[in-house]
């Protein structure tokens, strides 16, 4: 995928080619290389929710906590600004729950991850959210019973294999057994 977005870059560049080839970068565990194509898409796509976290996720994992939670709080606020003209869209709600939870706080990423499933319960990417967003706040069964609805949704099995925010999770037995780890 990588090569693919290398020669997209080359032909016709654009901030969703630039986040793309980034994310390929940042599951195989280079953010140093992802790091400069999460800013060239946060700054050709200012408005995009999706391009500030992608910065974000890159920034944590170079360790630039200062940086990357003000991406996350970027991200954040782009979604509140969506959701204002949408109040019942489910990926903007799980994008939500999801910036709380990189932010910290559980209280307010709970609530809106439940209403994000139950009005996308059918929604890959709502699950996949939903899954981050439980196991970042601690609630390892909710998050794998996310992450089970998600996979049913077709969500990618290398992604969750190389989320950094499953970590932990990917030491559970449970965790194991759903993603056939042998």
């Amino acid at each position: 995928a990588a090569r693919s977005f290398e020669r997209s870059l080359a032909l016709r560049p654009s901030a969703s080619v630039y986040t793309n080839l980034g994310t390929a970068y940042f599951f195989q565990g280079k953010c140093a290389e992802a790091a400069p194509l999460m800013e060239k898409a946060a700054n050709l796509g200012p408005k995009n929710n999706e391009f500030w976290a992608n910065l974000a996720d890159v920034d944590a994992c170079l360790g630039l906590a200062d940086k990357a939670r003000a991406g996350y709080e970027r991200a954040l606020g782009l979604v509140q600004e969506r959701l204002a003209v949408n109040p019942k869209d489910p990926e903007l709600l799980g994008a939500l729950a999801l910036y709380w939870a990189r932010l910290g706080d559980s209280a307010k990423a709970l609530p809106e991850a439940g209403e994000a499933r139950t009005r996308g319960s059918a929604n890959r990417i709502v699950q996949w959210h939903a899954a981050l967003t439980y196991e970042l706040c601690g609630r390892r069964e909710a998050a794998l019973n996310a992450l089970a609805a998600a996979l049913r949704l077709g969500q990618p099995r290398n992604e969750i294999r190389n989320e950094p925010a499953l970590a932990a999770l990917r030491k559970d037995p449970e965790y194991q057994k759903l993603i056939g780890v042998r």
